[in-house]
């Protein structure tokens, strides 16, 4: 397992590391506390974050699935979906639209 393929693992490893002479509970509290997120709803959010930055650059949907750590390009969707309330398709859509108009959207580029 190299850093750069997994970085998900590798993060969530040093973290658990750092906490691990404390029990289970407490490191999910003191995680919450620090983060304002859960453990696991962090990790969804970096997995949601990699997959979007996988699809902006052009990856197939269940390539972008598979290198952010989802199980199948479904389970990506239905994650992707909760967390930026879009699905993959329609972020690829939206980010193509964003490109060809240029960064300021269609009222500035006439």
């Amino acid at each position: 397992m190299g850093n750069s393929r997994y970085p998900v693992r590798t993060c969530w490893r040093a973290l658990q590391s750092a906490f691990y002479k404390t029990s289970p509970a407490s490191f999910i509290r003191q995680f919450a506390k620090a983060f304002g997120l859960s453990p696991s709803a962090w990790r969804t959010q970096i997995r949601a974050n990699q997959a979007a930055k996988l699809l902006r650059e052009g990856k197939q949907a269940a390539e972008a699935a598979a290198l952010s750590g989802f199980s199948d390009q479904s389970h990506m969707a239905r994650t992707f979906k909760k967390v930026f309330g879009i699905t993959p398709g329609q972020y690829c859509t939206m980010h193509m639209n964003t490109l060809r108009l240029g960064t300021r959207g269609p009222r500035y580029n006439s």
